[in-house]
């Protein structure tokens, strides 16, 4: 029975990311104010749900990308209170993190 390398860790995997995806939409829209089903449309539209998603396209002339599922510009991150809680790059890729930060901006 070696199969669990087979389709259902991948299915498993699918459905305990999605809800714990889902956890993150209800806890930063109740934190912000802001409609988690509103916060999880920014996030398709944004970045596909992808939370590794970068773009890169305008980093030449504005110094700074879109990173994460909710896309947030790393240009926030030299901003307060943002920079005084010492989020880096490297946070922004974490689903959860990126969600509550881009309920707050």
């Amino acid at each position: 029975m070696d199969s669990l390398s087979s389709p259902w860790v991948v299915l498993l995997t699918a459905l305990f990311y999605t809800q714990a995806h889902a956890f993150c939409f209800d806890e930063a829209g109740a934190m912000y104010g802001v409609s988690p089903l509103l916060l999880k449309a920014v996030a398709q539209v944004e970045s596909n749900m992808r939370p590794h998603a970068v773009n890169s396209t305008h980093t030449a002339s504005t110094q700074s990308q879109d990173i994460g599922l909710m896309q947030i510009n790393t240009r926030w991150l030299r901003r307060n209170p943002i920079k005084s809680l010492g989020y880096t790059e490297a946070h922004l890729y974490d689903a959860c993190t990126s969600v509550k930060l881009g309920a707050w901006v």
